[in-house]
């Protein structure tokens, strides 16, 4: 039995958090590498390799003008963007880095062989090992008292169980995992190699994710999107969402005000596009944009609607699953981004239909609170990695994410008539529970409505009570088993840990919204009302206008 184990939250999947930009020292991996003996042996050395690969592969189409295919030509890659190496884990759990720039320097770069040198049988050097070797230890450590360990050197290993322990720090700058293109992957996989005296090397080879999550600072920093505009003799319309940074599998909330000028104006189909931009930079520049995600908003009644103002609230359910939406990625060599469209359709009393269209810039980054679908990797009997079309759920034990698609929700906002934008910034903190981390601290306006401390005030004391379990939301069950260890059933498995079921994450329902219907009034007095005492609103919307990147407006009639 020869296998190897990863020691993740996260069953064979590394969580880097924050940007490639970030200072951060990296993060630790740590494992085993496992085997079994049923004789003592002669063991050379027994290696690791964890290389990472970005591999290319699409066939690319010379067309005419009208559209006719003239030729094709493919095009195939394959670059280590990230490797390390351990010589002998009997001797040390430490390895040594390659440098490799990002992918770029060296595109057709070359796989370093991953063999470890044989030692000379005829003039060997053999170390025994005069005890039991305990599990979990690296047992011929060069600072133990075999000082004089070279090449040559041959382990005598009695027969049992061998865990041999390995870990490396990650640079924050490597490359996260890539598995949501056709034409591009960027893989992990950890390679070990038992080499024994006289006899065939033992393989085998161990598929690991590296995904790269928000750090704490860019979830502060998780700015708004906030824009206006309007048609001239027709409308005026502001859109909000509350984060431009969206969690892949979460509900996005778009806020809504519209206000017709043109009397008889109705509204009619809502809908959004997901567009995805992917750029390669190899020996020329590919592009392609494809929209990979599309929902149209159910309708609302037309006499539900105010004729004045039209305060509505969307929730659009994303995909739970990578393989439909990638997250965004930078690199030298490839680069993921995405835009969200927002289409508004609107009848016009003549009947013809005029529409709005609003680009708005989203970045789309994975949360392990939230659980989602990937690909399903296998390893072949050569060490390739190939996706089956099978889907693997990651982060299965974090909360309690529904994982049916849901269907998307219009609804209806009741609004103040003396500031009609303010629902805009009505934000539930707990819609965006998926979208912020436990450890970020609030923000001022989440804290308006606390209760001010009162020392005359018994129900106001800073001290702490004594609470019972139960009013904490702690339960008596038994906690969830979690082995972050495989499920084979190798030799010599350490005890697995088990890790107490998560109830903080256990939030009050969100506010639910319901359809209501919108008492008319005199549109000229809300248009006078929404120009009158929001020169701060108006100047924070220009100054994100001022930005170029930020929306990209439309108005044009179908």
């Amino acid at each position: 039995m020869h296998s190897i184990r990863v020691e993740t939250p996260i069953r064979n999947t590394l969580v880097i958090s924050g940007s490639p930009q970030d200072s951060s020292s990296g993060s630790l991996l740590e494992g085993h590498v496992v085997f079994a003996l049923s004789k003592p042996t002669l063991i050379s050395c027994v290696k690791l390799t964890l290389l990472g690969t970005l591999n290319i592969d699409f066939v690319e189409s010379y067309r005419t003008s009208t559209g006719q295919i003239l030729s094709t030509c493919p095009y195939t890659s394959s670059t280590t963007v990230y490797s390390h190496f351990w010589t002998n884990l009997l001797t040390s759990p430490i390895g040594s880095d390659e440098d490799f720039d990002d992918a770029t320097n060296n595109i057709h770069g070359q796989q370093r062989a991953t063999t470890c040198p044989l030692p000379n049988f005829n003039n060997l050097q053999t170390y025994h090992y005069t005890n039991d070797i305990p599990l979990g230890v690296t047992p011929f450590s060069k600072d133990s008292t075999l000082t004089s360990l070279s090449s040559d050197s041959v382990f005598e290993l009695p027969a049992g169980n061998y865990s041999l322990p390995f870990k490396v720090t990650i640079p924050q700058g490597t490359p996260e995992s890539l598995e949501s293109l056709k034409p591009a992957n960027i893989v992990y996989m950890l390679q070990s190699s038992i080499v024994p005296y006289n006899d065939i090397p033992l393989k085998t080879s161990k598929y690991l994710r590296i995904i790269r999550s928000l750090s704490t600072l860019e979830l502060v920093r998780n700015e708004e999107f906030l824009a206006e505009n309007s048609w001239p003799g027709k409308l005026q319309y502001k859109i909000r969402i509350p984060r431009k940074g969206v969690s892949l599998g979460s509900t996005l909330k778009v806020n809504i005000l519209v206000i017709p000028i043109t009397k008889g104006l109705k509204l009619g189909k809502i809908s959004f596009q997901v567009v995805q931009y992917l750029k390669m930079k190899i020996d020329r520049d590919i592009n392609e944009e494809k929209v990979v995600y599309h929902q149209s908003m159910p309708p609302i009644p037309q006499y539900q609607l105010s004729n004045d103002i039209w305060a509505l609230e969307a929730k659009l359910p994303l995909p739970k699953s990578i393989t439909k939406i990638s997250p965004d990625f930078g690199c030298k060599t490839i680069s993921i981004k995405h835009r969200l469209l927002l289409f508004i359709n609107l009848v016009n009393p003549d009947g013809h239909v005029s529409q709005i269209k609003s680009k708005i810039p989203l970045s789309f980054h994975i949360d392990p609170d939230i659980p989602i679908f990937a690909k399903t990797p296998r390893i072949d009997n050569e060490g390739n990695v190939e996706f089956m079309k099978e889907k693997t759920l990651l982060f299965a034990d974090a909360g309690e994410a529904p994982l049916m698609d849901q269907e998307p929700e219009l609804f209806i906002c009741p609004i103040d008539d003396m500031n009609p934008e303010s629902f805009l910034f009505n934000d539930d903190p707990y819609s965006l529970a998926h979208d912020q981390r436990k450890d970020v601290p609030p923000t001022y306006t989440d804290s308006l409505k606390d209760m001010i401390f009162d020392p005359k005030s018994p129900t106001s004391s800073p001290h702490p009570s004594s609470t019972s379990l139960m009013e904490l939301g702690l339960t008596e069950e038994a906690p969830q088993y979690g082995s972050v260890f495989d499920d084979d059933s190798s030799v010599g498995e350490p005890t697995p840990i088990y890790v107490p079921k998560d109830t903080s994450r256990s939030l009050p329902a969100s506010r639910s919204s319901t359809p209501i219907q919108i008492a008319k009034s005199n549109s000229l007095l809300h248009l006078s009302r929404l120009s009158h005492g929001y020169g701060s609103f108006r100047s924070k919307l220009s100054m994100h206008q001022n930005r170029s990147d930020i929306d990209s407006q439309e108005m044009l009639d179908v």
